[in-house]
């Protein structure tokens, strides 16, 4: 959930004056300020030239770094799919533009498969179909256009816009020269990037006059669109994940005109695939007129093959054979090796949400069906906006997480499809006898197993005859239908073009139907979200949408405010490309023009343009007057009239809806919201609760401190407040029981105290409360000391402390220590490798699969259980020394249990151990290692510690520290004195602890589920609903915490607000170890503060993945200085 809350809440849901919600706990991510630059995109291909172009038009200044000093040449990516061309009509008519340079479609519609590309053709298919040009379901087709034309375009454009394209020898100035201004600076490469409280500062090199300079850039937001090999993604340190080396390519850019002629009078088409005895190819035709090709040599199988074998002579004679004539005129332009594959970036938003992957740097796919391109167009129209609102102060910049949540799931399907695609093409030379996988596995064999035994040399020529020997399936003399085995392989291949299995250009389903299941939208109020179907690699017809998620249906319409207009728009025009606004669509009915009036005053409220389309049906519009009664003549809405196409459905049948119901349209033309028929109760609070949502603005805008969703099919509500908290956790057994997911409970076991009922929990708490007892701090206190000593004794000796390695350590050696004398070192690794298992997969998936995380967690777990039953075997046989610890207590009390007082049973003490490790070890660990994070970035602080962290009773040099010792410290604690009670005992003010904790959260949520219906707040709550109270929105809220996001432990000086600070918990279920939670930390703390000073090496806080408690994925790593002699 999110932290943000806002102020004057009552102000905002009561009446509407204008504002704009943009006072977070979350620092802003636009500092407006003359050196900082609000977007810098590293990559000048076509997605970052469109996302430069979108921005600006939105507003937002940008300057795009480049690292090659001109733009690229090769034809690289050439089919423009329906999407992207519509989101080329928003730039000043950039797809008109297209479709009057390319070559008419007839000599691009067809893949034609050849012995030569004058010998025999195998099979035709043509890719265009009479539909795909009527522009029944787009208002523009699809195009053939090489990369760098569109490129050319994308410039012109930009260039109108006043950005400079300029050299680094152009430039002047010290670092910050460029702040502010439209540049696209080639020759300026990334070479490193930090995070820092103003923005990103991005290191870049260049070289002028021959020398090289680097500088420094401040922006706000970074976008890495530099493609496949990304500098941004591998500076941020993201993984690809999905197939690698799908197949290696020789690319051969050429020209030839004697071709180009040849094959426009005689077989015009795209892409040519050729298998005969000499060679086997794919010829892209990327102009026909100009005669312009790139041929994709194939096979290349490096290392017997490399570069240098394709010089421009052996290229030509390739062409040559696969011409099967001699050409005039071949210009071989450039050749370079290409490697495929299929993956996609394991996230895209990355530092807390400043830096940002886009287009190939996000995600890479085989050529097959042209997804790269077009798939990084969309992200660039996705993302824009959404930079836009966060840049304008509309919302905080969790919204670009929605860039993520939408995207990737596409891009994983655009993967699965290209992939799809890809293993068709393959479909044909198998066909043919050429089947790819074979000579794959022949060329494995040879690297594996004959690579280290025969020479390169001959491994090349044993590669070269298997695979003459392979093309002699495609000789004339055999492939032919007077060859029984020929003919019936003409026949297979027949069937495969028939079928359509074979090689697509076109998916419409999915270049169009494309969907965002969740993200910047309101899902569909019945819960239900289609899954896409599976991708098949065949062509799929678009079927019009007008679902949550979906790109907005086209449908022709006319402007009725001018009866002369005989103009025809599409709905998709109706979205504005040149400015940040969202889009109504109603029909001409009295609820609907009311729904509209609501929308203007809550769009107002949120600071957001929205503009009104009223679609009247055909030859319906004589009461086209009622809008002009019925809406504000100042607010901007337009009347529009259907012109049904050949479907003769209205535009409400199209988007299977009811004329009653309305339709929200984002800026990027994807529905944010759907109604599909009249929207029932208030229709203020109804847009309140869907811009809301949209906008990622802070959900207690809708209902308060309480939200409800849905997860997983299960309904969940989220808490964020202190009296919403109260409620619940002082209700923690009448009401509400702990619920955590299925795999927490199955790892940690049905008796451990997380899982128990209200009675079992009293009955198992009562039982382990000498566990806190003032006796066993002491004792735990002064052993602990010793071991953070030695530790800490080590740490000089070390270049690097990673900090929550030790702290882990530490911790878990500490609690093994009091709960069972464990300190067997090997021993102690042991278990603490299966607790650490155990811990990983609380959160995993609870399949019970070899390999699986949750699988490995149980196996771990069992292990754990045998080892605590040994030992508990042992000390009743009485075998081996006494021992004064957590564990022997409860043996010997089962000696003096009443009849009516049962004793703990073995399973109960075995897993109420393994729950105290884990929350005791993991939890204090991490917030460790925050308080080591904190204090470094705060060192006023932390010198101010040291000065005061003098305890009035001296402790002799080599002498442990006590429990009193730790209460006397003056800046860590805020009262000097023990308070015992019968089960809790010794309060600690702990001001630095405390407040690591806070802004830590390291436990970040408390999930309850409510046993009956209930009211919290005047927000109902269903039985079985899951109710998690967010600890993190609480400790971060500015009403309760001033200046929330600062380091400030004098904070707790003060009293504060019942429920404000939950890091243990509060109520009948707080935690049990939480004053040995706090004694570790401060004896930690002592120990650190007066030994050492320290740096953190790496500042970066991104969360580790799978951890169940927030912890640093780096760790924390440091540097130490042992301090001088005091």
């Amino acid at each position: 959930m999110s932290t943000r809350v806002f102020k004057n809440l009552n102000l905002i849901l009561g009446g509407f004056s204008p504002r704009s919600f943009s006072t977070t706990t979350k620092r802003s991510l636009f500092i407006h300020h003359d050196d900082i630059l609000p977007v810098l995109i590293v990559g000048a291909g076509p997605v970052g030239l469109v996302l430069s172009i979108l921005l600006t038009k939105l507003g937002v200044q940008c300057a795009v770094l480049e690292k090659n000093k001109t733009f690229s040449q090769h034809p690289q990516a050439h089919f423009i799919n329906n999407r992207s061309m519509e989101v080329f009509c928003k730039l000043d008519n950039l797809a008109v533009e297209i479709q009057s340079l390319q070559s008419p479609v007839e000599l691009w519609r067809k893949f034609i498969y050849c012995t030569s590309l004058s010998g025999y053709i195998l099979g035709s298919i043509d890719h265009m179909e009479p539909k795909d040009l009527d522009k029944v379901v787009s208002p523009v087709s699809v195009a053939h256009f090489s990369q760098y034309k569109l490129t050319r375009l994308l410039l012109k454009q930009i260039e109108n816009l006043g950005f400079h394209v300029c050299g680094s020898n152009e430039l002047n100035g010290p670092h910050h020269d460029l702040i502010g201004e439209r540049s696209i600076l080639l020759g300026h490469e990334c070479k490193s990037i930090e995070a820092t409280d103003r923005g990103i500062m991005v290191g870049v090199s260049s070289f002028k006059n021959g020398e090289k300079v680097e500088k420094n850039i401040l922006c706000n937001i970074l976008v890495g669109s530099d493609g496949a090999g990304s500098v941004v993604r591998k500076l941020q340190g993201i993984e690809m994940r999905g197939e690698r080396d799908l197949q290696n390519l020789v690319s051969v850019h050429f020209l030839s005109q004697d071709l180009g002629k040849y094959l426009l009078n005689e077989r015009p088409g795209m892409l040519f695939f050729i298998f005969n005895v000499e060679a086997i190819g794919v010829l892209v035709a990327h102009d026909l007129n100009q005669g312009e090709f790139v041929l994709q040599v194939i096979p290349f199988y490096p290392p017997q093959q490399n570069l240098e074998d394709f010089n421009s002579e052996v290229c030509k004679d390739l062409i040559f054979k696969l011409a099967g004539r001699k050409l005039v005129d071949i210009d071989i332009i450039d050749i370079k090796p290409w490697v495929m594959h299929a993956e996609v970036a394991e996230k895209f938003v990355s530092c807390d949400d400043r830096v940002i992957l886009a287009g190939d740097a996000a995600h890479r796919f085989p050529p097959a069906g042209g997804f790269g391109m077009n798939t990084g167009i969309q992200d660039a129209h996705n993302l824009a906006w959404k930079i836009a609102a966060v840049a304008k102060g509309i919302t905080s910049s969790s919204i670009l997480q929605t860039y993520e949540m939408e995207r990737r799931p596409i891009a994983v399907f655009n993967t699965a499809l290209s992939v799809q695609n890809f293993k068709a093409a393959m479909a044909v030379p198998a066909a043919l006898g050429l089947d790819p996988t074979v000579a794959n596995s022949v060329h494995g064999v040879i690297n594996s197993a004959l690579g280290s035994i025969l020479p390169s040399g001959l491994q090349r020529t044993l590669l070269d005859k298997i695979f003459t020997i392979g093309r002699a399936q495609v000789s004339e003399s055999f492939l032919n239908d007077n060859n029984p085995f020929g003919s019936s392989r003409l026949a297979k291949l027949r069937g495969i073009f028939d079928e359509g299995k074979s090689l697509q250009l076109q998916f419409p389903a999915e270049d169009l139907g494309f969907r965002y299941l969740e993200g910047a939208l309101v899902r569909d109020s019945d819960g239900s979200q289609d899954a896409p179907e599976a991708p098949t690699g065949r062509r799929r017809d678009y079927v019009p949408k007008a679902e949550p998620g979906a790109r907005l249906p086209h449908m022709s319409i006319r402007l009725l405010q001018t009866t002369s207009s005989k103009e025809m728009l599409s709905t998709l025009d109706l979205v504005s490309g040149d400015k940040l606004e969202f889009l109504l669509i109603i029909a001409p009915k009295r609820k609907s023009y009311i729904l509209a009036q609501a929308a203007f005053k809550v769009a107002e409220v949120f600071n957001v343009s929205l503009k009104v389309c009223v679609m009247w049906g055909d030859s319906s519009t004589k009461g086209i007057d009622g809008s002009k009664a019925a809406l504000d003549p100042s607010v901007p809405y337009i009347d529009v009239e259907e012109v049904q196409s050949t479907l003769s459905l209205s535009w409400w049948e199209i988007c299977k809806m009811k004329d009653e119901g309305a339709i929200l349209v984002r800026p990027d033309e994807h529905i944010a919201w759907q109604a599909k028929g009249e929207v029932l109760g208030d229709p203020v609070l109804e847009m309140k609760k869907v811009f809301s949502q949209v906008l990622e603005v802070e959900k207690i805008l809708t209902y308060g401190n309480c939200f409800k969703t849905r997860i997983f099919g299960k309904t969940h509500v989220f808490i964020s407040g202190t009296k919403s908290a109260k409620a619940v956790l002082s209700n923690d057994f009448p009401n509400f029981a702990k619920r955590y997911v299925r795999s927490m409970a199955e790892l940690v076991g049905d008796q451990s105290l997380l899982c128990v009922s209200k009675e079992q929990h009293q009955f198992i708490r009562n039982r382990l409360s000498h566990l806190v007892s003032t006796d066993s701090i002491k004792v735990f206190v002064k052993h602990y000391d010793q071991l953070v000593v030695k530790t800490l004794a080590d740490w000089e000796n070390r270049d690097v402390v990673i900090v929550l390695e030790d702290a882990l350590k530490m911790t878990f050696n500490g609690m093994c220590k009091m709960l069972m004398s464990l300190e067997d070192s090997d021993e102690l690794e042991k278990l603490q490798n299966d607790v650490a298992q155990v811990s990983e997969a609380m959160l995993a998936l609870p399949l019970k699969l070899p390999c699986t995380r949750f699988y490995n967690g149980l196996k771990a777990r069992k292990r754990v259980m045998d080892r605590l039953k040994r030992l508990m075997d042992m000390r009743r046989r009485c075998l081996g020394k006494h021992h004064e610890d957590f564990l022997q207590s409860l043996l010997e009390g089962e000696k003096l249990q009443r009849d009516d007082s049962p004793a703990l049973t073995d399973t109960q003490i075995q897993e109420n151990i393994l729950t105290l490790i884990i929350a005791g070890q993991v939890t204090t660990a991490s917030a460790m290692t925050w308080m080591v994070k904190y204090l470094d970035e705060n060192q006023d602080d932390q010198d101010t510690l040291r000065q005061q962290h003098k305890i009035d009773r001296k402790v002799p040099l080599g002498s442990s520290l006590t429990l009193e010792d730790l209460n006397d410290m003056p800046f860590a604690s805020k009262i000097g004195e023990l308070t015992c009670c019968k089960h809790e005992i010794v309060i600690f003010g702990l001001q630095v602890v405390k407040e690591s904790l806070r802004l830590s959260s390291v436990v970040a949520w408390f999930p309850r589920q409510a046993l009956e219906d209930c009211e919290v707040e005047g927000f109902t709550i269903k039985k079985g609903w899951i109710v998690n109270i967010d600890a993190r929105a609480i400790h971060l809220d500015p009403t309760l915490y001033p200046d929330p996001a600062k380091f400030n432990p004098s904070r707790f000086h003060d009293e504060l607000k019942p429920y404000s600070f939950l890091a243990f918990g509060t109520g009948e279920r707080t935690c049990l170890g939480m004053n040995f939670a706090k004694a570790m930390m401060l004896v930690f703390l002592h120990r650190l503060i007066t030994t050492y000073r320290w740096k953190v090496i790496d500042s970066d806080a991104k969360l580790e993945k799978r951890a169940l408690f927030s912890r640093l994925r780096s760790g924390c790593p440091v540097r130490v200085m042992r301090l001088g002699p005091q």
